[in-house]
Formats: C-alpha cells, sequence, structure tokens
C-alpha cells in the first residue's frame, strides 16, 4: 500500500504543474477518485495495519492482458473478467471490472472485494491480492497467479480446452482448504465475516493444487457479538442459496454453511 500512498500523494501534490493531455489528465483523475475511497475503506477496515500493495500502470496492465485480448481470457462472472498476464516476467491473475455492468448498487462491492482481498491475503487459502491499477474507471486487480486456472460451474477445470474432472483426493483437499479459508472468516476476526457467495467458480488452483478462495465483493460482516444481521437485498448464486437467507434476508454462518455444502456435493 506504500507505493500507492507515495503515488497518490506525489499526484495530489503536483496539482496542474506541467502540460498534460486531456488522456493523460482523464488516468490521473481516475487515479485520484479511486484512490481516495480505496485508501478511506482501506484504513477504516484495517485498523491502521500495513498492507503492502503495489501501484501497477494502465500501460503494464494492457501489455500484459495483451490489451484484454480474447487470448489472455479466464473468467468471467456477472460483473468482472479475469485474465492471465505478465508484468516484469512474472505472472498474475487479473481482474477487470466492467464499467457497463457495475450500477451504482455495485460500486460498494467493487471496494468492498478489494478491501477484504487486501485483509485475507495472509491467508495461503485465499487468492492474494498483490496490487491494482486505479488509473481504469474501477481498479483494476492484480492477484497471484493461479497456474492451474478456476473451477467452473461443475467444479473441473479447463485444460486445452477441454473439461477435466480432478480425483477425488484432489477435490477433498480442495473442500478441507476451502472449509479452511470460511473458518477464518467465522472466527478470525472480532465481526464474523459471511462470504456469502462461495462457489466452484470462486476457487483457483496454484501450481501446487492449493485451493484458493477469491471474491468478498458479496460479503457482509455480522454485528460484533451478534449471530445475524439482514441483509437489504439477497445476493449470491441460485443452486448455492440457502432457503432461510433466501426468504428471510437473514445472514447466520450457516448462508456460508449451506452454500459450502452445495459446493461439496
Amino acid at each position: 500500500m506504500d507505493s500507492m500512498v507515495k503515488k497518490l500523494k506525489q499526484n495530489l501534490s503536483s496539482g496542474s504543474f506541467g502540460i498534460k493531455t486531456e488522456k493523460s489528465m482523464k488516468k490521473e483523475k481516475r487515479f485520484l477518485e479511486n484512490g481516495s475511497i480505496f485508501l478511506k475503506e482501506l484504513i477504516a477496515d484495517c485498523n491502521g495495519k500495513s498492507i503492502p500493495l503495489r501501484s501497477f500502470t494502465t500501460s503494464q496492465i494492457r501489455k500484459a492482458t495483451k490489451n484484454f485480448d480474447s487470448t489472455s481470457f479466464v473468467a468471467e462472472a456477472g460483473f468482472y473478467i479475469w485474465y492471465k498476464g505478465k508484468i516484469e516476467d512474472r505472472s498474475y491473475m487479473i481482474k477487470r471490472f466492467s464499467e457497463y455492468k457495475v450500477t451504482d448498487r455495485r460500486i460498494g462491492e467493487v471496494y468492498k472485494d478489494i478491501v477484504l482481498s487486501a485483509r485475507m491475503s495472509s491467508h495461503n487459502n485465499f487468492l492474494k491480492l498483490l496490487g491494482c491499477c486505479l488509473e481504469f474507471p474501477f481498479p483494476v486487480l492484480v492477484f497471484e497467479y493461479a497456474q492451474h486456472g478456476v473451477l467452473n460451474h461443475r467444479g473441473r477445470i479447463m485444460i486445452n480446452g477441454e473439461e477435466s474432472s480432478l480425483p477425488l483426493s484432489l477435490r477433498l483437499k480442495i473442500g478441507k482448504e476451502i472449509a479452511n479459508a470460511l473458518a477464518y472468516l467465522h472466527m478470525a476476526f472480532p465481526k464474523i465475516i459471511i462470504h456469502r457467495d462461495v462457489k466452484p467458480m470462486h476457487v483457483f488452483l496454484d501450481k501446487n493444487w492449493t485451493a484458493k478462495l477469491s471474491d468478498l465483493s458479496f460479503s457482509i460482516s455480522l454485528p460484533e457479538g451478534k449471530s445475524t444481521v439482514e441483509a437489504k437485498i439477497v445476493l449470491g448464486t441460485f443452486g448455492y442459496l440457502d432457503p432461510l437467507y433466501h426468504d428471510t434476508r437473514f445472514v447466520t454462518e450457516y448462508t456460508d454453511v449451506y452454500s459450502f455444502g452445495v459446493f461439496l456435493s
């Protein structure tokens, strides 16, 4: 995070000195707008703890993904797309939010995903957030590389364009590791964090076939000392939703337990 803070300070202090093109001014404006929101949320969430995140440039992201070419495509979700790419000879997973699909209601989910991903990066079973680029309409996130990709909706992986099932021993290992990730969310913080969207499409596999849970955009915290909270709207994926949560909007730890059970089936 230090590199982002430094860059933000440089932009703020430089003001309008020097000749700037319209394109560079737009990028700078986006950087400052995204950066101010991001830092505000991160500082509020992390209680002053330092989280090292690197700042990437637009040109680095575009070069890494070949300008978001289909050859760099990994997977697509409701309002973002995953790409793979290399920056300075290191491979990354790159997450780009769609400026056309992120509605006003979803803006908060974008920044929640960033902040909580940063917060969970110390745990081995979460996909580690390494940095982001704030020069796009919405931040582009840069995560550790997952060599074996992401599970599809059937809990399988794609190898050379073909769907491949996983051996039982590996499926059991993945189940145990995702359970560890959820236990961390539920037990490691003063306020219990509920993921609310546990499903195969949010699980990546690294070079050692270690499972990495991702996407915390739908997560919600329970009030400290409480076991339930009423959500404003029901968020999640049909088929993985806890029926009680779906019918009442009340979120509990069992909201994730139910989704995890479907995930294992």
